[in-house]
């Protein structure tokens, strides 16, 4: 046995022998020594250690096995008693009990509490008594597979993913947003604060401040929102806003829709009703009765206002146009649109290339197939039904002779010579002038007068260039000189040009000589 040494190594002690006290003294205090609690032998059933104790109790009533320690009996022994009780506890793993657990206080768990299986209902003693945490000490989450039914219940905040709420006011003392995926309202509604729902339906009244809607909004009601309002398609009787009325779907809104700020519709609309807005966007088709714009209206398809329809402010949007010259089909015109009701559209270049009806104005002098004299102009600019029935009239400024012109396009498609109408001396579109050729006179009946004097060659014929060209062939004429008691005649010595004639002075007998005379051309300057 382990820990036990024979103090008696000469074997005093056996039968026969005198046994003094010393021995048995000694003897003694060995087998003592063997049983010590640090150094004696340990019953764990190695060779001299004895055999483990498995069994405990005046009936053996408790085994003790090596993973476990067992009853005899089911249901017989106590771990203890309502008198002697164990101080604490510790288990690793779990603790089954049959029957009720009595605690008579606090019950502190520090790490997770799993619940493997509960085989019955889960009660308090008394009903309506005990609570589940307090004020200062609460759960943190709470996970019910199934219903929960609460008398009364008080959250910070709730995210209910499904099922229906009944029978409940939504905001009744403090209102804040909803979000829905369907909110169907039979009464009426006032909503303070944000809605985003998908689509919502309401046969009463809705009144609220801002509303969004990613679905369908239906109201047979007036509805009068002080907020904002995003909404997909909208069908409503009467839909009022204070702020932005944004709907992305299609919109059918049989009366009165009032957005003080800014109405947005992507896809189109259908107002059969009067519209107030401030600002108007729409990016699908928008037909309308009636309507009130303070703001901007800005429309990229198509537009219908078959009503009285009162805007108040700017209109843009590309079917508005970009410039004051802009031509593009289709298009409103604004305040100076090509020239009318304000300032004319500055232009440089050739007068040719004038092409919408509008009202120009030169940037500087010189430009291309102007009329005469060189200046600054104003030009009324006409576009007939076809190219060649285009009209232009030119008005001189202060660095012309404050003349007005006109020409137009021929049946060939060209332009006609400019023609005076009417000169800022009273003559009624007379038009005179001259240069080292001679002077000329322009009537506004297309009569044109020429004249120059000059001497003629005695070798040669002479060529007289008109002091301005001819649109057709003119007549020509020259008088007669009285030379050393004979008469001496200016004569055309070939069919004149549009720009020139050549002539000689000849006397009786038919011979050339050099003399001063005076000729004449008349014929039309368009």
């Amino acid at each position: 046995m382990t820990g036990y040494v024979r103090a008696d190594v000469t074997n005093q002690i056996q039968n026969g022998n005198i046994v003094d006290a010393t021995t048995l003294d000694a003897e003694y205090d060995a087998v003592q020594t063997a049983f010590n609690a640090t150094v004696g032998h340990k019953h764990d059933g190695s060779v001299g250690e004895g055999a483990p104790i498995v069994v405990l109790g005046p009936g053996q009533e408790i085994d003790i096995t090596s993973s476990a320690v067992l009853p005899e009996t089911t249901n017989v022994m106590d771990l203890g008693s309502p008198a002697l009780r164990f101080k604490d506890g510790y288990f690793a793993g779990s603790v089954g009990i049959n029957t009720d657990l009595a605690v008579g206080g606090d019950v502190d768990l520090l790490g997770t509490v799993v619940v493997g299986d509960i085989g019955a209902d889960f009660l308090p003693e008394t009903d309506d008594l005990w609570d589940l945490g307090s004020t200062t000490k609460e759960w943190q989450d709470l996970w019910i597979d199934g219903t929960a039914n609460i008398d009364s219940l008080i959250a910070d905040t709730a995210d209910i993913n499904g099922g229906t709420i009944d029978g409940v006011v939504i905001g009744g003392s403090v209102r804040g947003a909803v979000n829905a995926t369907t909110l169907n309202a039979s009464g009426n509604s006032t909503l303070t604060g944000s809605v985003s729902s998908g689509a919502i339906t309401s046969t009463g009244a809705v009144s609220g401040t801002s509303l969004a809607s990613s679905g369908t909004l239906n109201v047979t009601g007036n509805s009068t929102l002080t907020g904002a309002v995003n909404s997909g398609a909208v069908t409503a009787s009467s839909l009022s806003s204070s702020g932005a009325l944004s709907v992305t779907g299609n919109s059918t809104l049989t009366g009165a829709v009032t957005a003080t700020t800014t109405l947005n519709v992507a896809g189109n609309s259908t107002l059969t009703g009067s519209v107030s807005s401030g600002t108007i966007t729409s990016t699908g088709n928008l037909n309308g009765v009636n309507g009130t714009l303070s703001g901007t209206l800005a429309v990229t398809g198509n537009t219908t206002l078959s009503g009285n329809n009162t805007i108040n402010n700017t209109v843009v949007g590309t079917a508005v146009q970009s410039a004051v010259d802009d031509a593009t089909a289709g298009r409103l015109l604004k305040v100076g649109a090509f020239g009318l009701g304000s300032t004319a559209v500055p232009f440089s270049g050739s007068f040719d290339s004038l092409s919408a009806t509008g009202v120009y104005y030169t940037t500087g002098i010189g430009q291309t197939n102007a009329p005469s004299p060189t200046a600054l102009y104003t030009v009324l600019h006409i576009e007939g039904a076809g190219s060649t029935t285009d009209i232009q009239l030119a008005f001189s400024g202060p660095s012309g002779d404050g003349g007005l012109f006109k020409r137009d396009r021929n049946a060939g498609g060209s332009w006609s010579p400019w023609r005076g109408m009417l000169q800022d001396n009273g003559t009624s579109g007379i038009t005179r002038g001259s240069n080292t050729d001679g002077e000329y006179t322009r009537y506004p009946d297309g009569t044109q007068i020429c004249w120059h004097t000059l001497t003629s060659s005695a070798v040669a014929g002479t060529v007289w260039t008109f002091p301005i060209s001819f649109s057709s062939t003119p007549n020509v004429q020259g008088n007669g000189i009285a030379v050393a008691g004979q008469i001496r005649v200016a004569q055309v010595a070939s069919t004149p040009s549009t720009t020139s004639v050549t002539f000689n002075v000849v006397d009786g007998t038919g011979t050339r000589s050099a003399n001063t005379t005076m000729l004449m051309a008349t014929g039309r300057w368009f």
